[in-house]
């Protein structure tokens, strides 16, 4: 049905002769994210690892988004739908072996045979799976536990938080792991752990932090969708940014609440009230008078959207430096969202000269956004 509405706009911008094209080729580009993209909206494409000692090996405990899932083994979707819902994360012959080629071990030069031992949804938008290696026959105090065909076999953006259990250390360490070459040392057989990596100064966690942020606007559909929403009736440069920072500041507070473990809103309310967000920015366009004033409101659903961030990252920023990890991450989201915004606004701009997307296009942009929000929220309460 939702469908449909989307094919009924295409075809009346198709029909209002040529200059009506333009608008028909950018709802049949918000159709094809919103459907194509619908179940990946709001992941990002990171992970989290946990590598411990075993009585024979070592273990790697994995946490991953259902839509990386999906990309990573396609064989999980039974039906086909491109999303995965908790009966289908289960193993099979095909999942490991497919798993067990993509994450290595070896201990020395000596490769470390590995078992998948369990693959099984984490939470309403994620799944893990472990996998056991060993007996290792090499002499090496530690196994060297390979992802990087992992990361690749995701997306060339995928990152994960490595935390690396160590006996006799009180804290895990952590690490960013990214890249074909990411692996992480385990100390086996009662063997003293190997020395530490480096301590990674605060300029190292700002660059990690910062990309990610800016990452997660980017390849965050519900996101962009939002920010596009906001910035169709145009309005000076300076209340725009004012509206984008507001919105920043905001999902800042949120984010760093639920990181330090202040509150904790469930995803099943949050995920909902994020698409209902970006369909009432879609409404608003049809009704709003003052433009200047939208930064109140792209502050209100800030808070909302600092929590999926937080969903999303919050478990995964590293430890080390936190407060460092969560200022970058926002400025990068900040980042992220400028230039969009310098990017779409300038476009805008220029369709705004012309008499028939003042009079039309507008109003059929500001439909597409509400409808891609109630096709996300109707997603997140009923499918997911």
């Amino acid at each position: 049905m939702l469908m449909s509405v989307f094919q009924r706009l295409a075809w009346l911008a198709a029909h209002r002769r040529r200059r009506g094209s333009w608008l028909a080729i950018a709802v049949a580009v918000v159709a094809s994210l919103v459907v194509s993209r619908a179940a990946l909206a709001h992941e990002i494409d990171l992970s989290r690892g946990d590598y411990r000692p075993s009585d024979q090996g070592a273990e790697a405990w994995i946490e991953m988004s259902r839509g990386d899932l999906v990309r990573l083994l396609p064989n999980l979707d039974a039906d086909g739908d491109g999303a995965l819902s908790d009966s289908e994360i289960t193993p099979s012959d095909a999942t490991s072996k497919r798993l067990l080629g993509l994450v290595t071990a070896t201990r020395g030069d000596v490769p470390c045979a590995g078992s998948v031992i369990q693959v099984a949804p984490s939470d309403a938008k994620g799944g893990l799976f472990g996998i056991r290696f060993g007996p290792c026959e090499g002499e090496s105090p530690s196994i060297r536990i390979a992802v990087g065909s992992l990361f690749t076999a995701t997306s060339f953006t995928h990152r994960q938080t490595g935390f690396v259990h160590v006996p006799g250390e009180e804290k895990p360490r952590d690490m960013i792991l990214h890249g074909q070459d990411a692996s992480v040392e385990v100390p086996v057989g009662g063997a003293a752990a190997p020395p530490p990596p480096p301590a990674r100064g605060a300029w190292d966690v700002a660059k990690e932090c910062f990309t990610l942020g800016v990452e997660h606007i980017w390849f965050g559909i519900d996101h962009v969708v939002f920010l596009v929403g906001l910035v169709l009736l145009g309005g000076r440069l300076r209340d725009l940014a004012a509206t984008i920072t507001a919105f920043t500041v905001s999902h800042s507070i949120t984010l760093a609440a639920t990181v330090l473990g202040i509150v904790a809103p469930s995803p099943s309310l949050i995920e909902p009230l994020i698409a209902l967000s970006v369909a009432y920015v879609g409404v608003e366009n049809f009704i709003v008078k003052d433009i200047a004033k939208r930064w109140r409101i792209a502050g209100i659903f800030g808070f909302i959207h600092g929590f999926g961030f937080a969903g999303a990252v919050g478990d995964k920023l590293p430890t080390e430096r936190l407060p460092v990890a969560l200022a970058t991450f926002n400025l990068g989201v900040e980042a992220g969202q400028l230039v969009l915004l310098f990017a779409i606004v300038p476009v805008l701009t220029l369709l705004r000269k012309r008499d028939w997307f003042e009079r039309r296009g507008v109003q059929v942009l500001s439909g597409a956004v509400v409808v891609a929000g109630l096709f996300w929220f109707i997603e997140r309460v009923f499918v997911a």
